[in-house]
């Protein structure tokens, strides 16, 4: 039996399909495609919808080792039942399998199936949200150009939160900003004009397209307790005024995600569970739409209660698809508490389709900021971030031992999964590192993943097979792509070399290491389609076809 969760028909949902039988057939006789089956009523009754369905005339994609010429003579039909499939054969051969009022037959007209696609790093609720984003900004727009957007009034749009809430800017507009005007600071442009009927400032946070960065106004700084003495630590960057020590009004990393946590607190603003749940349900649809059928929300904030609007989805019955929920492991937040509340969280229930099994933990930022931990110096130092040369760190590699000792071995074998995102190869021999010295023993299994890979030091590439570490990539975004812009501009960061070997898939490939391919939805776009396709052309780091089929 094959025991695969039901897949997808492309160019078609196979659900509310005509059933294509024909009426004439006798008493006793069913009848398909003019090939008459047996059947004690009518057709009709035959092809009522109940809990078996048979595909037949498509071309099933199979993938079975077994038949080494399964893509060359494909199977064509395909039976269902009870939401798994329990056979693939001949168009005859399935249709034998009818049960009576129990079974629908759906003609494909030609077209392929494919089991369902696992994305294993996307953010389907958060990108689904409708609180984050009231303010739309333009990337490549300078800020004093943009605010019209406030002058027009889009705070007064915002739901959820007493928080005005935007995003879509660089924050290389900002820093662009600050150059010139010598003294000026870009919260100032934001202060004027976000407040209420009466006059009283609006707390405001305006996220940067990479989601890395955001820019708010001093009302948000103030309710956030920022001023010239917070130190940047733990991944919390807070650009300050080279004159006066103030905080300018761009805040990079883990304290913009920090920003948002005030914003979208659920305990001080109710509203928001109800929102939660809303997105997790519209993001069901969207898997639904591209062919999905399992995922990893990749950062669940359960501070925000994300958590529980999953919990609610999958009590309802509405969780349409197998979802890992990624548990955020906050940088700010004291170990001991935060460790001893994430092991209350696990479960990984093989019977449910909600599972909370993985920790989420970032070891470093971004490149185009400067913010990825890097092993030699960045090539470009200007702008000044105030961070260095070699970026920073969210987790230093001794805390994230700490977290993988305590948590991937909770009850006799079984415990949390980390991914772990990394971006500079500073930060992956460091996760590397404490992945090594934090090994369980051989009763233990881990599917510990790094996730982005986008720089990696030629000696760290075979330790992924090693160690059996997960290399996660990311290419279905066109900026990835050896060529775009975006790779371009990352030569200005880490130098031509570096840059022509960004998420290097044929060499973790040909070391032998697992490699996934995720979207980061909606970083990038959630069709699986577009990574396959992009995996294919990425010049000497791109994935030989047969590996990929």
């Amino acid at each position: 039996m094959i025991n695969r969760t039901l897949c997808l028909v492309l160019g078609s949902f196979w659900f509310g399909v005509a059933l294509g039988a024909d009426y004439n057939c006798s008493a006793g006789i069913g009848k398909f495609k003019g090939k008459c089956y047996n059947c004690p009523y009518n057709a009709f009754e035959c092809n009522r919808a109940g809990p078996s369905v048979i595909f037949t005339n498509g071309v099933i994609y199979t993938a079975d080792n077994t038949d080494p010429n399964w893509h060359i003579n494909p199977k064509e039909s395909m039976v269902v039942k009870n939401g798994k499939i329990v056979f693939v054969g001949t168009e005859d051969q399935a249709l034998q399998q009818i049960v009576v009022g129990e079974t629908r037959v759906v003609d494909l007209g030609g077209k392929t199936v494919l089991p369902g696609f696992h994305d294993p790093h996307m953010h389907p609720l958060e990108a689904n949200h409708k609180a984050a984003g009231t303010c739309e900004l333009q990337r490549d727009t300078k800020p004093e150009d943009q605010l019209h957007v406030f002058e027009e009034g889009c705070f007064h749009n915002q739901k959820g939160t007493n928080w005005t809430l935007g995003w879509g800017h660089s924050v290389y507009t900002l820093l662009e900003y600050v150059a010139d005007n010598p003294g000026k600071n870009p919260k100032d442009l934001l202060d004027p004009l976000i407040v209420d009927d009466l006059g009283n400032a609006i707390p405001a946070v305006m996220m940067e397209f990479t989601s890395h960065s955001v820019w708010v106004n001093s009302k948000a700084l103030e309710l956030a307790g920022v001023t010239k003495d917070t130190k940047n630590e733990n991944g919390n960057i807070y650009m300050k005024n080279p004159n006066t020590g103030e905080p300018n009004g761009i805040v990079l990393e883990n304290a913009g995600i920090e920003m948002f946590e005030k914003a979208l607190d659920p305990k001080m603003y109710p509203n928001l569970r109800q929102m939660n749940y809303d997105a997790a349900l519209a993001s069901l649809f969207v898997l639904a739409k591209h062919g999905i059928t399992s995922a990893v929300d990749a950062r669940n904030y359960w501070k925000r209660e994300h958590d529980k609007a999953w919990e609610k989805v999958e009590a309802e019955g509405k969780l349409t698809a197998k979802m890992i929920l990624s548990m955020w492991a906050y940088p700010a937040m004291n170990d001991t508490e935060q460790i001893a509340k994430l092991k209350s969280f696990f479960q990984r229930n093989p019977a449910k389709r909600l599972k909370k099994s993985q920790i989420k933990v970032y070891m470093d930022g971004i490149l185009p900021t400067r913010t990825a931990k890097v092993l030699e110096p960045y090539v470009r130092k200007d702008p000044d971030l105030q961070i260095g040369d070699h970026g920073m760190n969210y987790f230093t590699e001794n805390r994230l031992f700490e977290y993988l000792s305590q948590l991937q071995n909770l009850n006799g074998g079984e415990g949390y999964d980390f991914i772990i995102h990394q971006v500079g190869d500073g930060a992956g021999r460091e996760a590397l590192n404490a992945i090594e010295d934090a090994k369980p023993d051989a009763t233990v299994e881990t599917r510990h993943k790094l996730t982005h890979v986008e720089l990696l030091n030629t000696k760290d590439i075979p330790r992924f097979k090693t160690l059996g570490v997960i290399a996660d990539g990311q290419v279905a975004g066109t900026f990835t792509m050896p060529g775009s812009p975006g790779h371009k501009e990352l030569e200005s960061f880490v130098g031509k070399a570096k840059a022509h070997d960004t998420i290097p898939l044929k060499s973790l490939v040909d070391s032998g290491a697992k490699v996934t391919m995720s979207s980061d939805y909606d970083v990038s776009d959630v069709n699986p389609f577009n990574g396959l396709a992009n995996a294919l052309q990425r010049s000497d780091q791109s994935i030989d076809l047969k590996v990929r089929v």
